[in-house]
């Protein structure tokens, strides 16, 4: 209901409780209208009454004889009986009679109301009640003075209950913050490739023997993976930035809670999201208290065309609840990723055609506002975009020292960082490339390997060693054959040794593979079958699965104990 609609009912309602009210009062005043002017009768005739009740034997010979007897009313009393509408007692001949509660109120009535100060007082009591009956019958059949009623009501309820108020509503200092009252938990927060969200208490993921089967994670759809978890506290914020260069910022205890085989609520039921605007990237903040702290931190965008923009990551503390513009992009350009960043890291960014160059953060001066589009980062040939962005370790070293160090097979060197230790046949490759031992461990450490696949179903690994630094605006490297067995690239990011990866077809086939399973490669190769697809079938999205356990937990053989 509108606002008039609600206060045209209120006044309705107040009418009728008025109109009821009113005709309660007249029929209550007209019947003690009534018995007073049996009264007067009688105090006008009372040698006469007095000499009936002194005849009768008892009191119900007095009353009927009182009642039997008619009386001659005066021109005051037939006035009376006009004006507070009182024919009850009327009989032909203009007579009046007595009715039997006029007679048992005449018989009640105490000797000292028979003097002349009581009649006049009948006679105010009765000319009151006159004007109470004319009164109400004018409200009744008046609506502006209906109208005048209740506006008084009103008026006389606010100058009875109106009065200052009593207490005051100020800004304390000792005011408590409705967030403070949130207990700090460990959460799982979890993102899904279909962009479903949720949180779980890190309580519900039990410690496990080495071995075991492992538990459900997540309840998904079967082409749906989760793409993104990160464990943090219920107060840790989490920014979501979209395709069109919005972002959107929530506390982790705002969003849903869930169970481990839960499926989440849908980022576009939580955020308001526009038509075709879909959140590519999902960033926790460190919190104030963190190592590094956030004065110290980057986030980088890069957009479809080639663009590169370095901002402040205190820019996004404040974020409104319906988003902000985080990057304003061309007509036709689109926000393909968004990473924190710290100044000595890398940039690696992927085109569709199978270029990619790496350059340093530094490289990207840093914007104090959110309205630029950036800077160029890579100079793209005709039909090409930008499909990818990763964010990799800057470690210094020697283009001679990366190429010593590739020389050594990769089986080695995965183990080195596994273990931190060279074994002798190690050590021996370590002398002959004149490679220092912590060198080699450091490097090693350090060392990602960058997972590119193409839209046909090929794709490899390669060492992020093999992607020169250069400075941005260039062409960059070839990052993969895009042949006609390949076809163009669709994903291009680093994957670690436990990680499993998801390709989904667009005819809706998927498959689901170790990264281990994927050969470690050079730059300017085809690589390797991960998906045989079919005449015209496209792999047309790829993500890393991040709870690849669960299926590794469940394929180890029951013999397999350690010796």
């Amino acid at each position: 209901m509108s606002l008039p609609e609600i206060i045209a009912t209120f006044v309705d309602f107040r009418k009728e409780v008025i109109v009821r009210r009113t005709r309660f009062r007249l029929r209550k005043i007209r019947e003690k209208a009534h018995l007073y002017i049996g009264m007067y009768i009688a105090v006008l005739n009372i040698d006469e009454v007095v000499s009936i009740i002194k005849s009768s034997k008892d009191g119900a010979e007095a009353s009927a004889a009182l009642r039997e007897r008619r009386w001659s009313p005066s021109t005051d009393i037939k006035n009376m009986i006009e004006l507070v509408s009182d024919s009850t007692g009327v009989v032909e001949g203009g007579m009046y009679q007595l009715t039997v509660p006029q007679v048992k109120a005449i018989l009640e009535m105490r000797l000292q109301r028979l003097t002349g100060l009581e009649k006049d007082k009948l006679e105010a009591e009765l000319e009151s009640m006159v004007a109470l009956i004319t009164e109400y019958t004018k409200i009744l059949s008046t609506d502006s003075l209906l109208m005048d009623v209740v506006k008084q009501g009103l008026l006389d309820a606010k100058a009875k209950l109106a009065k200052p108020r009593s207490t005051a509503i100020e800004q304390s200092v000792d005011e408590i913050d409705a967030e403070s009252l949130i207990p700090r938990e460990e959460m799982v927060v979890t993102v899904t490739m279909n962009g479903f969200v949720k949180r779980v208490k890190l309580s519900n993921y039990r410690a496990q023997k080495r071995g075991g089967k492992g538990r459900v994670a997540q309840g998904v759809k079967e082409e749906d993976v989760t793409t993104k978890l990160f464990v943090v506290d219920t107060h840790t914020s989490v920014l979501f930035f979209s395709n069109v260069g919005k972002v959107y910022k929530l506390k982790v205890y705002r969003l849903p809670l869930g169970e481990p085989s839960s499926r989440g609520r849908s980022l576009v039921n939580i955020f308001p999201l526009s038509d075709g605007e879909t959140v590519t990237s999902v960033m926790p903040l460190p919190s104030c208290d963190d190592e590094v702290g956030i004065a110290n931190l980057d986030v980088v965008f890069a957009t479809a065309s080639g663009n590169i923009r370095r901002n402040a990551l205190s820019d996004f503390q404040y974020v409104p609840s319906s988003g902000k513009i985080a990057m304003v992009l061309t007509p036709g350009d689109q926000l393909i990723s968004a990473h924190v960043c710290r100044h000595a890291d890398h940039v690696l960014l992927s085109s569709r055609l199978g270029k990619s160059i790496r350059f340093a953060v530094s490289n990207v001066r840093q914007f104090r506002g959110r309205t630029s589009d950036g800077v160029r980062a890579i100079r793209l040939s005709t039909g090409d975009q930008v499909i990818s962005m990763s964010v990799l370790h800057g470690i210094e070293a020697s283009s001679e020292l990366k190429e010593s160090y590739l020389r050594i097979p990769v089986e080695a060197r995965v183990a080195a960082s596994q273990s931190g230790e060279v074994s002798g046949e190690v050590a021996r490759m370590l002398e002959e490339q004149a490679i220092e031992r912590e060198q080699f461990l450091e490097m090693a450490r350090s060392e990602q390997f960058i997972l590119t696949v193409t839209e046909n179903g090929f794709g490899k690994r390669t060492s992020a060693y093999e992607y020169r630094i250069t400075s941005r605006g260039g062409v960059g490297v070839v990052n993969i054959l895009t042949t006609v067995r390949n076809g163009n690239v669709v994903a291009s990011f680093p994957v670690s040794q436990t990680d499993q990866v998801m390709l989904i077809t667009d005819k809706g086939k998927l498959i689901r593979i170790a990264v281990t399973d994927i050969r470690v490669v050079g730059r300017s190769t085809q690589g390797v079958t991960l998906f045989k697809t079919e005449k015209g079938e496209r792999v047309v999205s790829v993500a890393t699965v991040v709870d690849g356990s669960k299926e590794e937990d469940e394929e180890r053989p029951a013999g397999d104990e350690e010796q």
